[in-house]
């Protein structure tokens, strides 16, 4: 019935979700309830602050603990064929078909995959990541390549 027609297999889709280590998020929630139990510990035995200096600089070093703890906990690079998203409270979406030049970039708080667009854009891309080598292999399997390269 069907002669003639022959399967056409799709091109795969690379899908995959990658993120920072557990191990990071919950060591820095760890410091965070150490740190609030040794506050309470200090407060119950009836030490007080001796200034306005403590209280503050409590809160903020507990609130820059949480928060960190929060961002490394939530960030994640979607990648689902030609679609990436990238970050951890408001995501950057990009179409990686439009994605003209790619590099790294050393910074003080590690390495970063850099991708430039067609409209001027540029998202960071931690190489910090769980399996970046994987999500790299895959972004690059569907940047466009420039004619007369190989590969």
């Amino acid at each position: 019935m069907d002669e003639g027609l022959e399967a056409v297999s799709p091109e795969p889709v690379m899908v995959g979700t990658y993120r920072y280590s557990r191990i990071y998020s919950l060591g820095l929630m760890a410091g965070f309830i150490a740190f609030v139990w040794h506050a309470i510990d200090a407060l119950t035995r009836g030490h007080q602050p001796v200034s306005v200096q403590d209280p503050i600089g409590f809160a903020f070093v507990a609130l820059c603990l949480l928060g960190i703890a929060a961002y490394m906990y939530f960030y994640k690079a979607e990648i689902d064929g030609t679609r990436l998203r990238v970050g951890a409270f408001r995501r950057k979406e990009c179409n990686l078909k439009q994605v003209i030049a790619t590099d790294y970039t050393r910074a003080r708080n590690g390495k970063y995959l850099n991708l430039y667009f067609l409209d001027g854009r540029k998202i960071y891309v931690p190489t910090s990541l769980e399996d970046f080598s994987n999500l790299e292999r895959s972004i690059m399997a569907e940047i466009p390549k420039k004619p007369g390269t190989s590969q």
